[in-house]
């Protein structure tokens, strides 16, 4: 077996990546948690370390970057291979290859995959929180659009200002690196960023991708503060999920993706109410590293 570090994926990386994740899906019976936009981008804060045998691929773990000592971390192994350890052996690799500053790992695992539950239980990890997972199916139909209160537009390079400084005051993110990143993504025919508008004065935004495994997201909603409670989040969240199905991003949608904090119970009945229904549900986990 031999262990390849890349900054980058490759096209054959990629469908072995598929078909390990529909295998390891078949076997646990829940989809393994896979953040697709990584495997696309080369970013020096990413990386990716892959077992392979031969051309086969035996598993994958990718880390990004997510925040100041903290790795985010994707890992599928090949159920077959398991019991080699490979997902400790993977990661080991991983966090030598990020061996300044982190001090966490933030993984995310499905509720019902009791094999990564208890590998994460054994590092000393806890739970921090829960998300949830929900879909909007169009079945053909992307259904009526609600709301007229607001203005939407598509968000061009000259709007990075105002959606970093939105960005700021709903996450804490740092303004000019979200400039430079919104700049950088302006005109991906894979991703739109809707800024909303009302009477001329710009009060959120939200986002669509589509990743590449086909699925199509809305993520990174935010509302001015002196905005909020007034139902505005609903007509976002619908006048764009009736774009996306009326052909906002290239190619066929048969249903949009989102995920919300478990314990956002506002946000959870909202994304209801624009037709959204729960698909599955993940746990956080918080995993120390000793050096």
């Amino acid at each position: 077996m031999q262990l390849v570090a890349l900054r980058a994926l490759q096209t054959g990386h990629l469908d072995a990546l598929r078909t390990l994740c529909a295998r390891a899906e078949e076997v646990d019976g829940c989809a393994p948690k896979i953040h697709w936009p990584l495997m696309g981008l080369h970013n020096p804060d990413i990386l990716h370390v892959l077992a392979l045998e031969g051309e086969a691929l035996l598993g994958l773990a990718s880390g990004l970057i997510f925040e100041a000592g903290t790795l985010e971390l994707t890992c599928v192994v090949d159920p077959n291979h398991r019991a080699r350890r490979l997902a400790t052996t993977l990661v080991e690799r991983l966090l030598e290859q990020h061996s300044d500053g982190v001090t966490t790992l933030c993984a995310r695992v499905p509720s019902t995959h009791t094999p990564a539950q208890e590998w994460a239980t054994r590092r000393g990890a806890a739970v921090t929180r829960s998300e949830v997972t929900m879909r909007r199916s169009f079945e053909g139909d992307a259904g009526a659009p609600w709301g007229d209160a607001l203005s939407l537009r598509l968000a061009t390079a000259g709007d990075a200002p105002a959606l970093a400084m939105l960005d700021a005051a709903a996450f804490g993110t740092e303004r000019g690196e979200m400039r430079r990143r919104y700049q950088k993504t302006a005109g991906d025919p894979d991703r739109r960023v809707w800024l909303v508008e009302r009477e001329g004065a710009v009060v959120g935004k939200l986002h669509a991708r589509r990743d590449l495994d086909g699925t199509v997201w809305i993520h990174d909603l935010c509302i001015d503060a002196a905005a909020r409670g007034r139902g505005f989040g609903r007509e976002m969240v619908a006048r764009c999920t009736h774009a996306l199905g009326d052909g906002a991003l290239r190619g066929p949608v048969d249903g949009v993706w989102l995920e919300v904090n478990a314990d956002n119970a506002a946000a959870l009945a909202t994304y209801a109410r624009c037709g959204y229904e729960v698909a599955r549900e993940d746990d956080i986990y918080e995993i120390p590293i000793s050096r």
